[in-house]
């Protein structure tokens, strides 16, 4: 038996990859409390105004069939054309519920074609320990169930943000304060609340298109320390592959320059094609950099690649245009200092960029928008991670962005001891390879994964 833990799109398309690969029968079983497959965080939310942020005709759940989302999106009566008055086109931004459907119907398919040898047994249930053992090992649930197991994949996705400030500041157990903006209901104020969003990511984003979109009338102040907006998506010719002659550079100067070089020659107008023409080299380049080389770029250059790599929709930059033209939308680059809460709301002290004077703004709601914690040894609620890492089976890289791994996605543990009865997908490998949050990255991840948990199948183990 090979289990998945973990719902969301990565556990759901390693999951849909075992049942396309399996040529033994072999059953899977997918533990996830949620009844969503395939949604997560991500792709969880019923708000139609949350879009993906790529292109409709650029995220098919197969690497080897880049049109199967958009084939999937135009077929008769579909969920997605019972939304809109016409086809989907290529370059059209859907919602990203309309992409959670896409994914659970995806692991539907693959297990409900006739070929299919291999059985699909989803279940509501918490996994709170995992217990190595020479041939697989045993899983443990919340409720005290105990299942022995050939394989292990984590499809844990990410941890969840920290708090803005260092500490057990008294505002965060405050209702005003808005931990994780993901949970249902959370994206939600009185109409003419003034809120502080602290974060200038996607998540920021979607709660101002939430809120919009539920009649809000209120002032959005957000901050951030560099103060940087995505960039939005634009038309923009492609660029040639500028990498491709190698070798790769072994520093940032060196590629920061190659890649300024290359905007000059398309025009500044065009940066976004010199951008995406990275994108087939963006794991390569990050494992040939040195270690002191990584530091650097997280330093001084993730902001810089955060804003121009994740883009909006067109649509979402048009909208921030517009509350910034009304005046309803501030942006403030700078540094949370103490939140304040009295009957009225909660004073926040921020001391904006470039500056010494402290500013104290007035507002009723807080929302957390910081983007995804990535050090694994801060404290978190997750029972499997606490025992795992207390095992010694998971180990944080040295960067502090994800888990220690091997090229095949196995841990690496704290002692070096590596354990081959256990995959790791998705955010827990950033530190490995930067680029793995994104469904490009995930559905790769996928087919080698599922390819490496079948290996472990044995006639012993069949339904």
């Amino acid at each position: 038996m090979i289990a998945i833990i973990g719902g969301g799109a990565s556990g759901a398309l390693t999951a849909a990859q075992i049942g396309l690969q399996a040529t033994v029968p072999c059953r899977v079983v997918l533990f996830d409390p949620s009844d969503h497959l395939g949604q997560g965080l991500a792709y969880g939310t019923r708000n139609f105004a949350h879009l993906l942020n790529v292109p409709a005709g650029k995220i098919s759940a197969f690497p080897d069939q880049p049109n199967h989302f958009l084939e999937w999106l135009n077929r008769p009566a579909n969920v997605a054309t019972l939304l809109r008055d016409g086809p989907v086109a290529a370059g059209d931004f859907v919602s990203r519920a309309i992409y959670g459907c896409y994914i659970a119907s995806v692991v539907e398919e693959a297990f409900s074609h006739p070929a299919c040898v291999a059985s699909l047994d989803v279940r509501a249930s918490r996994v709170v320990d995992f217990i190595p053992t020479a041939t697989g090992g045993t899983i443990v649930t919340s409720d005290g169930d105990t299942e022995d197991i050939s394989h292990a994949v984590l499809a844990l996705g990410n941890l969840p943000p920290r708090d803005p400030l260092p500490g057990r500041h008294p505002f965060f157990r405050s209702q005003r304060y808005v931990p994780l903006v993901w949970k249902a209901g959370a994206m939600e104020a009185e109409p003419d609340d003034d809120v502080l969003i602290v974060g200038t990511g996607l998540t920021s984003v979607d709660v101002i298109l939430a809120l919009e979109a539920s009649g809000h009338r209120g002032k959005y102040i957000v901050t951030s320390r560099g103060g940087r907006w995505p960039q939005p998506h634009a038309p923009s010719p492609s660029h040639h592959d500028y990498l491709a002659a190698g070798p790769l550079p072994h520093s940032i100067n060196a590629l920061a320059r190659i890649v300024r070089n290359e905007i000059a020659s398309a025009g500044p107008e065009n940066w976004r094609g010199v951008i995406d023409a990275l994108r087939p080299h963006t794991q390569a380049l990050w494992k040939n950099l040195p270690l002191p080389e990584k530091r650097k770029f997280l330093r001084h250059l993730r902001p810089f690649w955060e804003s121009h790599r994740h883009r909006m929709p067109p649509t979402a930059w048009r909208m921030l245009e517009k509350l910034r033209a009304e005046e309803r939308l501030e942006l403030i680059p700078g540094r949370l200092v103490d939140f304040i809460e009295d009957e009225n709301g909660v004073v926040v002290h921020l001391k904006p960029k470039k500056s010494q004077e402290l500013r104290n703004l007035k507002v009723q709601r807080v929302f957390n928008c910081i983007g995804p914690e990535s050090n694994f040894r801060q404290h978190f609620n997750e029972p499997l991670l606490i025992n795992l890492l207390a095992r010694g089976v998971l180990h944080p890289d040295p960067l502090l962005l994800g888990l220690e791994s091997t090229e095949n996605f196995e841990p690496i543990g704290a002692k070096g001891r590596i354990s081959p009865q256990i995959s790791l997908i998705g955010p827990p490998l950033r530190g490995m390879l930067w680029e793995t949050t994104a469904i490009p990255e995930i559905r790769v991840q996928a087919t080698k994964v599922a390819a490496y948990a079948l290996r472990n199948v044995q006639p012993g183990w069949e339904i």
